[in-house]
């Protein structure tokens, strides 16, 4: 059962980061057109209030959802990304 190509969490992880990336796109485009903040989305002006990067907030969203999951199944991402860190890096070594 192990060795997926593509995990449902890293999906969830590159959705969630392009989204603070669109949300952080957002937010300058509203600032160079000069719109004020008070009618700007609440999703978008919280985005923002943090300091976080688009990256860091994404990575922080995904670990959320993995610190919900019980016991056997932190285990099995655990070991699936350990495979997959090991297969990248053996591929890696070839190309080299």
């Amino acid at each position: 059962m192990g060795g997926c190509a593509v995990c449902v969490y890293d999906i969830y992880g590159d959705a969630v980061e392009e989204y603070h990336a669109d949300l952080a796109v957002a937010r300058q485009r509203l600032q160079a057109t000069g719109v004020p903040e008070d009618l700007w989305p609440v999703d978008v002006l919280a985005a923002g209030q943090d300091g976080k990067s688009a990256g860091h907030k994404a990575k922080d969203a995904v670990d959320d959802e993995i610190d919900r999951l019980d016991a056997s199944l932190k285990a099995f991402l655990a070991m699936e990304r350990a495979l997959k860190k090991k297969r990248v890096g053996a591929s890696e070594g070839r190309a080299g």
